[in-house]
Parts: structure tokens; sequence; C-alpha cells
């Protein structure tokens, strides 16, 4: 898969592709927060201690599920150009075979997953978020998986929160409140302009929670 489905998940590893850190999964937890400020709040500070853990605490169900696909198609990546492969990350990529194998993903499951991708029209950018869910599907804990996977990150790829859609130094303004679901702007600055970008949280079990980003289409130059 490619194309837009890589921007989508791109863009839901954007909170989780920080140092490797791994440990028992409590995702969801017991923290509960008042409001889409403070998880947003609680975002930046779990990033500032690569805190990956409460990092899936202060995410929507349904943005776990697109971390989780995201991290099987990146690792489907990795396996398609495994012999490509230089001598220091053979080590690496032999360490995720047995995480992809633990968690019921094998040589079978990637060389289907490569044939329903011809049916994906990755232009659509529902189609091309929905495929990624389906990627989670294949994965029982996906809980688990997230945090084993993200260990075998190179450190090279971390990225602090919402840094690949504002700049490394977000600010989240204008948040309005509709029931159980809220909208807010997330503001920074990347290569020197400012830009800004819609944040959705969702209030679950009691708990306001973020809801991943997704990709904004590309403008069409005339």
């Amino acid at each position: 898969m490619n194309g837009a489905v890589v921007r989508g998940a791109a863009c839901a590893l954007s909170l989780l592709m920080l140092a490797a850190v791994v440990g028992n999964s409590s995702a969801g937890g017991k923290k509960v927060y008042k409001s889409p400020q403070e998880v947003f709040d609680a975002v930046i500070k779990a990033a500032e201690k690569d805190d990956i853990k409460t990092l899936l605490g202060c995410v929507t169900a349904n943005s776990r599920d697109q971390l989780a696909g995201g991290l099987v198609l990146i690792a489907g990546f990795m396996k398609a150009f495994a012999k490509f492969a230089k001598e220091e990350d053979k080590a690496r990529l032999e360490k995720l075979d047995k995480v992809l194998e633990k968690h019921g993903l094998t040589e079978e499951t990637f060389k289907k997953l490569e044939k329903d991708d011809k049916k994906v029209d990755l232009n659509d950018s529902e189609q091309a978020k929905q495929a990624i869910l389906s990627l989670a599907k294949l994965v029982k804990d996906r809980d688990g998986f997230i945090l084993e996977a993200i260990a075998l990150m190179d450190k090279k790829d971390k990225k602090g929160p919402f840094e690949d859609l504002v700049g490394a130094n977000p600010m989240l303004k204008e948040v309005k409140i509709d029931g159980d679901a809220a909208k807010g702007t997330l503001v920074g600055k990347k290569d020197g302009t400012e830009v800004s970008h819609t944040l959705e949280f969702r209030r679950e079990g009691g708990s306001w929670k973020v809801e991943m980003p997704q990709p904004q289409k590309k403008k069409n130059k005339k």
C-alpha cells in the first residue's frame, strides 16, 4: 500500500514515533481528562517524557486502531524491502518478524494484503482510512502490538506530537464543545510559516480523548 494510505499512516503515527520505550500495556488506564485542553496538555507532557503508555491512554479507541493498522502497514513495507536492508538493520528486522509472528501476522497474511491492496482506491481518503482500520483488525492485542512495534523503531524517526501537521511546538486554540465531541485548532509554525489544523476530541468512558488527525488533502495547483 502507498499513496493516500501511507499519508494516513504517517499522520496516525506522528503521536507515537518517539524513543524506543516498551512496557506492559495500560492504554485507556484510569486517568480521566476533564476537558479537551487537559488531554491535549497530557499528550504534550507524555511526548516530552517518551511515555507511550500515557499517549495511548490519551487517544480514542478509533485512533488506537489507526495506530495499530499504520504499524502493520509500515511493517509490511519493511518486510518488502528487507533484502535491501543494511547489515545493521537486519537484527531489527529479525526482531520485527518475531513481534509480527507473536501477534498472528504471518508471511501468508502479508501476501494476502498485497493482493487486497489492488482493490483499494488510494486516492480516496475514506478508503485509505478504512484500509488502515482493516489492518488493525488482524491484531487482537492492539495495545501490546503498538508498544512492541514502537520499541523497534529507529530513534532517528522520533517526532513530537502533531509535528507533521503544525511543527514542533503546537498550541491548541478556539476549542468548541458539542456534547461528547469537541473541535479545536492546532496552531504552529512549519518552515517559518504559520499553519493550523483542526483537532477533534471525543468523550469516551467519561474522559476526553484526542481523535487522531487525518491528513489534509493537498490542493491542486492551477
